[in-house]
């Protein structure tokens, strides 16, 4: 009975022993891990086994993928596994994660946590509007993803075009890269990409941003599409300016300054225009033979087009009363056979008529209404059915000066009227010993009581001068130089109601005391400004010579002031060389807006910019010549040839030039023109 008891608990126990188990503990984790970092997991059991014990690593990112950290017999019931994560220890395992550790039978999962390899990004840009060749400052935070800081790279880029790197210091970057000039316009995307690396130089964690900027482009250069290159008087021809920026794509919309000159150097043309815009531009019908010049202008830029005009032959015939008149419309001389049809009958004259010279015919027929044709080889010029009174059909050139006055007698009681006026008035002054011209020898502001000659006041602006100060010097009474009423002054004003107008400007410093003959000279060199339609004005000891459209009507403005200069400077050398008090001076030339209003015989000017400072400060560098600024070289480089003052402009950090040569190209055209004409 006994034995049948210990049989009875041995097979118990055996049936109660593999109910026995080990349990399995595994330590707290982080959420998120970065690659990089070091992991650490703690594993214990409460009983051995005779098993092994295998603790996996298993990531779900694309597919799952499972690494072995632990398999063997434990020796303690606590074991700790410590890995670096880092693709030689742990491949490419990242994503969502879990530690799975096996005891023979029992298992324990850890609870999830993340081994991620990004970065977020903070960006901080200064500005987000920039132009094509600027520096951009960018600024940013660097975090991973689990908040750890990082000590990286960093690189920022647009596109193919820019790129710069830098490194991130505890999590801090701040990088300055240039925009290429030949970045596009409009929006492009900044990408910024933060990184660290292992020690092999493997990439481990990494991030981007994006930010965009809005890309600003200048012109670069400017192209002018025509639909011919020959052309004749009457012909239509389209013009379209096209602008190209450094990326070398299309301005639309810019405005630019579009002219057409002709052969003589008369400006046909000139207005503003967009970009992109077709032009069609009628060619009037006594348009001059030869090269005609098409130029674009837009910020300093200028582009040339080169059309050649034809002669032609071409008249107008109109119907005033019962005259019939023919005027030469063309570019050349007309001569050729005009038929004259009244009714059907033909009557043929030669027709001789220089350029814009006009013949008139009388006609006349018998009472009625006729179908009047007037045709030459060209065809039919004018058809008209006019009322016509007479004896007969005839076609009568009518005279010049005598059958003017047969016709009309009222013009001879006016000649005669006219005729013995002047021979009074050429009479009475004869008596009298004076010229039409010029007044008497008496000085102004002197009576005929004054037997000697009247001391001239001084003026009060130089009486008061301080040492130092040159004085008022300009008279501002030019004589027999200009016309009466034209402009001879000019202040320097707040113009508030005025035009904005691109103005010629040359500054004169004159440095130390001046003697009377000095004084008379500079006054001599200005004067001569009128010719070019300069306006003098003095500013303490600087002249300035103003060379606005208001007073020239014309836009050569650069061009008269550069050829002012070379007259002053020809006039104060050749002082200099002759007498012993000399003229101490530098003149500078510039070209830019002012803003100016013409009153009386005044010109009301303001300067925006630094027009006016700007031709200051180059004569207050030139010593004895003339230098011009680079907005004036590129205004007159097509008539001005000159080489950069490479001197002064290290020195004063301005780019300057001196006049080599000035090529008259009027003269030139002039000369031309009128050797063709003979030809």
């Amino acid at each position: 009975m006994r034995q049948r008891f210990v049989l009875i608990g041995v097979i118990l126990l055996l049936l109660v022993m593999p109910m026995i188990s080990a349990e399995i503990m595994v330590s707290q984790v982080d959420s998120i891990y970065n690659l990089g970092e070091e992991f650490i997991v703690e594993l214990e059991v409460d009983e051995f086994q005779e098993e092994y014990f295998d603790v996996d690593l298993i990531c779900t990112n694309v597919v799952r993928e499972e690494l072995n950290l632990y398999h063997g017999i434990l020796s303690a019931k606590i074991i700790q596994i410590t890995r670096e994560l880092v693709p030689t220890f742990i491949s490419n395992l990242k994503g969502d994660c879990f530690i799975d550790a096996r005891y023979g039978s029992d298992r324990q999962i850890s609870q999830n946590f993340v081994i991620s390899d990004q970065i977020n990004i903070e960006l901080e840009l200064n500005e987000l509007i920039y132009d094509a060749g600027s520096t951009v400052e960018v600024k940013g935070r660097a975090i991973k993803e689990n908040g750890a800081w990082l000590n990286g790279y960093v690189e920022v880029n647009i596109g193919n075009e820019s790129k710069a790197s830098s490194i991130v210091t505890e999590s801090e970057f701040n990088i300055n890269f240039s925009i290429s000039e030949t970045t596009p316009a409009g929006i492009s995307t900044i990408v910024v990409r933060v990184y660290d690396e292992d020690n092999q130089g493997t990439v481990l964690n990494q991030g981007e941003a994006r930010a965009d900027l809005t890309i600003n482009q200048e012109a670069a250069w400017i192209e002018i599409a025509i639909d011919k290159q020959v052309v004749f008087p009457g012909d239509y021809i389209t013009i379209i300016p096209i602008v190209y920026d450094n990326a070398n794509m299309e301005m639309t919309g810019t405005e630019v300054l579009l002219k057409i000159t002709d052969s003589t150097g008369n400006v046909v043309l000139e207005k503003f225009t967009n970009a992109e815009d077709e032009i069609v531009y009628w060619l009037e019908t006594n348009h001059v033979t030869g090269h005609s010049r098409i130029t674009v202008e837009e910020a300093g830029l200028i582009a040339e087009k080169i059309i050649d005009v034809q002669e032609k032959a071409l008249i107008k015939a109109e119907i005033i009363e019962d005259k019939l008149i023919i005027t030469n419309i063309g570019n050349i001389d007309y001569q050729g056979s005009v038929e004259i049809s009244i009714q059907g009958n033909p009557i043929v004259k030669k027709v001789d008529l220089e350029k814009g010279e006009a013949k008139s015919y009388e006609v006349s027929a018998p009472d009625g209404e006729y179908d009047l044709i007037v045709k030459d080889d060209s065809g039919i010029v004018h058809q008209q059915n006019v009322a016509l009174t007479g004896n007969a059909i005839n076609i009568k050139e009518m005279g010049t000066g005598l059958d003017l006055l047969t016709r009309y007698p009222l013009i001879w009681i006016f000649l005669i009227i006219l005729i013995a006026a002047i021979a009074f008035v050429m009479y009475r002054n004869s008596k009298k010993g004076k010229t039409f011209s010029f007044p008497t020898t008496k000085a102004w502001g002197q009576s005929k009581k004054d037997k000697g000659p009247k001391e001239a006041v001084k003026p009060k602006a130089e009486a008061k001068e301080s040492k130092g100060s040159i004085g008022m010097i300009l008279t501002g009474k030019p004589k027999n130089i200009v016309k009466p009423g034209a402009v001879t002054k000019a202040e320097h004003v707040l113009v508030l109601n005025g035009q904005r107008q691109e103005a010629g400007i040359i500054a004169i410093k004159v440095n130390g005391e001046l003697d009377k003959q000095s004084k008379e000279t500079i006054n001599k060199a200005i004067d001569k400004t009128y010719k070019f339609k300069g306006v003098p004005c003095q500013i303490g000891n600087y002249f300035i010579i103003v060379f606005s459209p208001a007073v020239s009507k014309s836009f050569q403005t650069g061009r008269n002031a550069v050829k002012a200069a070379i007259e002053i400077d020809k006039t104060l050398k050749e002082h200099n060389s002759k007498f012993k008090g000399k003229i101490k001076y530098g003149i500078g030339v510039n070209v830019g807006e002012i803003i100016n209003r013409v009153e009386g015989d005044k010109l009301k000017f303001a300067s925006t910019g630094q027009t006016i400072n700007l031709s200051k400060k180059i004569a207050n560098i030139a010593e004895h010549k003339v230098l011009l600024s680079k907005p004036a070289h590129i205004k007159t480089r097509a008539d001005v040839k000159v080489d950069k003052a490479i001197d002064e402009s290290k020195i004063n950090k301005i780019e300057m030039f001196r006049i080599t040569k000035v090529i008259d190209s009027e003269r030139n055209k002039k000369f031309i023109s009128e050797f063709m004409r003979r030809i």
